[in-house]
This record gives C-alpha cells, sequence and structure tokens, in this order.
C-alpha cells in the first residue's frame, strides 16, 4: 500500500449548524511526488466507479471515519467534498478550529498501484484520503499502509505446476532464513515482532536462494482468505480483503487460471486437501452437506461395491444407465 501526501489544493471549509464542509483536491495529476512518481489523469477512474474511499484521520483504520466523502477526476487532479459532523468531538473540537485557522493543511491518499509506466501510475485502487499533520520528514509519507498489513505485489517469479505436493511447513523452514521472506508472504502484521510467525497467506518458496511463487501455495492462500473473512470474524478489513484478492487474482491470471472467487478448477482440486475442497465448494454457495457428499463420493470412487452405501450405489446405476441411453443414441444416429 502507498500514500501520497500534499497540501490541500484550493481548499474551502464552510459550517452551518449540524456539519462542516471541506471540499478541494487531494492529488495533482501529472506533478511529480516525493518519491518521483507522477499520477496520471484517469488513474482512479475505474476504482471511483466501484466505491467512495473513506475519510479518515491521520490513516486510522482502526477508528470510524471522520466524515463522508465524494470524489471525482478533472483535468486538474482528484477533487474531493467532506462532509464533516459537528456532533463528533474529535472533529468539533480539534480537527475543525485546526481548519479554519489554516494550521491543518495535509491530506494524504490511501491507494495502491495497479499498473504503471516508469515513474507514471496509470491505475489504482483509491482505499481512503486522510487528513494528516505535515510530516517531520516528507519521505516518510510515501510508505505502507500499516493499518493493513498488506504486502505490495511482489512480482515473483512462478514455479511450474510440477510442485503440486509442495510442503507449507518445509517451506516456511528454508523461507523464514530469507533476507526478503516478508515478500513470500501477502500480509505481515505491521505490529508483530518481525518475525514470519507475523505473517499470513504463504505463496513462495526458496528455489536456488531466490524467492519463487508455488501455484500449490497461491492456490491454498487463495483458499486460506475465502475461509479467513468468516472464520476470524471481520479481522481482515474489506480494503485488506480487496487488496489481497487482487495479488491472488494478478498470480491466477499468470497461471491462466479464472480467480478462485468465480470458478473451482481440476488444477485447484488436485492440490487441495478436503477441508479445503469443501471449503471453496462452500464459497462458491453449495451446502455443507452437498460439499461433503461430493468430496465422499470422489474418495469412493475405486472402492468395493459394498464399502459404498444405498444412495451413492443408486447415484452409479444412474450413471450407467444414462451412459448406455447415450452409446445407443450414438449407435441410432450412425
Amino acid at each position: 500500500m502507498e500514500r501520497l501526501f500534499s497540501d490541500l489544493e484550493q481548499k474551502q471549509f464552510q459550517a452551518n449548524e449540524k456539519t462542516y464542509t471541506l471540499s478541494g483536491y487531494a492529488s495533482v495529476f501529472g506533478n511529480t511526488d516525493l518519491d518521483g512518481d507522477i499520477i496520471e489523469k484517469g488513474a482512479f477512474s475505474e476504482s471511483l466507479s466501484r466505491r467512495e474511499p473513506q475519510f479518515l484521520w491521520g490513516h486510522d483504520q482502526g477508528q470510524i471515519p471522520i466524515g463522508k466523502i465524494k470524489c471525482h477526476e478533472d483535468d486538474y487532479g482528484l477533487k474531493f467534498e467532506a462532509v464533516m459532523p459537528k456532533g463528533d468531538s474529535l472533529v468539533r473540537d480539534r480537527i475543525a478550529p485546526q481548519l479554519e485557522i489554516g494550521a491543518l493543511k495535509g491530506v494524504s491518499i490511501g491507494f495502491r498501484t495497479k499498473q504503471r509506466s516508469g515513474k507514471s501510475i496509470k491505475q489504482a485502487e483509491l482505499f481512503e484520503i486522510s487528513l494528516v499533520n505535515i510530516p517531520a520528514n516528507p519521505l516518510a509519507t510515501v510508505t505502507h499502509f500499516k493499518s493493513l498489513g498488506v504486502r505490495d505485489y511482489a512480482e515473483l517469479p512462478v514455479a511450474g505446476r510440477s510442485h503440486k505436493h509442495w510442503n507449507e511447513g518445509e517451506a516456511l523452514a528454508r523461507v523464514k532464513d530469507h533476507p526478503e521472506f516478508r515478500n513470500a508472504f501477502l500480509f505481515c502484521d505491521p505490529e508483530g515482532e518481525g518475525d514470519v510467525s507475523d505473517c499470513k497467506f504463504l505463496i513462495a518458496d526458496v528455489i536456488d536462494g531466490r524467492l519463487t511463487a508455488i501455484p500449490a501455495a497461491i492456490i491454498k492462500a487463495s483458499t486460506a482468505l475465502m475461509q479467513a473473512q468468516v472464520s476470524e470474524g471481520g479481522q481482515l478489513s474489506s480494503e485488506a480483503v480487496v487488496a489481497l484478492q487482487d495479488h491472488l487474482d494478478r498470480y491466477y491470471d499468470r497461471l491462466e487460471l479464472a480467480p478462485a472467487s468465480k470458478s473451482f478448477s481440476k488444477v485447484e482440486w488436485d492440490v487441495l486437501e478436503d477441508r479445503e475442497r469443501e471449503a471453496r465448494m462452500r464459497t462458491l454457495g453449495m451446502s455443507k452437506s452437498l460439499a461433503k457428499a461430493l468430496i465422499e463420493g470422489q474418495r469412493d470412487v475405486g472402492r468395493p461395491r459394498r464399502d459404498a452405501g444405498p444412495e451413492l450405489t443408486e447415484l452409479r446405476e444412474s450413471v450407467k444407465a444414462i451412459k448406455s441411453l447415450v452409446e445407443g443414441l450414438k449407435d441410432h444416429a450412425s
């Protein structure tokens, strides 16, 4: 995740009985930022067509927004209008007085680059716009989203599918000693101790001394993300889930697989264990009982008939009858 800091361009601040209204430009197109990057016009259009960003104080996603914001792009930059409630004590007692006297004039956008050409950012996912203090070190404003913990897309080389029987425990033992081990994961807790125990969604292993994305690991990480959205009770923010899923979709595309949220391929089935298969089928809308029945049916293939229950025996007989009917129709047509 990236942040871009700038002054509030062409700022206007107004108030009525219940709200404060702040408008201005959160980003200026064609302007070189402190890291040498240039955001081009249209970079946020696709993101804004799906949702508005949040309006926060100091990138603090652990707290509720300080207002509601609307954004659009014009020829000059990313223009916004934010409405903040006077009933919010932080807004009323701390933020508004500083805006009124011009002491608070910094804004920072939280985004993730999706497409670039050199230093030009052509497409980005916009997550939030924050009012911020001017930092003592201007370079410190261009950094990761500490509140999200999502790693930047590392563009790791991808191994062949011969690593189908990849072992996560053995991979962790190799990855933990690599100097760039965090790039082997999609998520690392920024408040943790700084080792592999703080990281989740392992997608890589060390091959010939180099971090390399493993197809089996990518598939398992995608399934783990689906499970985490349910089992962790919302501990992953919606912004983090979007960013993680986007990383996985990009790796899936390199594997020439459809996004995991839309299909369940045989390649994935062969890699996953039964509990992971069940989780994937349930995220696609299948009931728990049906998912279990399909997995059990797959295991029963090749077993002696006496091990099969009456329902499975009946299903097999039905399949045989359908096959016989199809063959008969083919013979008749010829």
